[in-house]
């Protein structure tokens, strides 16, 4: 490996040779994939090595997530409603 820094002239080109030894310091691994998901922790199954599944279940999976999305969705609409209608209501009592 050649470094640069070395005297000027006819014999040191400018270059020093220098070695590098290298250590392996543990055992080299081999990692198998298990499970990969569409986000972190809560996506969609993407692969798993040990559990498959046909296709109806997991077109069923999918509906049971939108649906769970959905029911979620509405129930948040109603809260703010809610939080809406209790406003107007106590700043309504207030102004007796």
């Amino acid at each position: 490996m050649g470094l640069p820094g070395g005297k000027g002239g006819k014999k040191g080109s400018g270059v020093r040779q220098s070695v590098v030894k290298l250590h392996e310091i543990g055992p080299r691994l081999e990692l198998v994939p298990v499970k990969i998901e569409e986000g972190v922790c809560d996506g969609k199954v993407l692969f798993h090595k040990y559990n498959t599944r046909s296709e109806k279940e997991v077109r069923q999976q999918d509906k049971e997530k939108k649906d769970a999305a959905d029911l979620k969705r509405k129930r948040r609409e109603a809260q703010e409603r809610n939080v809406e209608r209790k406003k107007k209501h106590s700043s309504k009592g207030e102004e007796d």
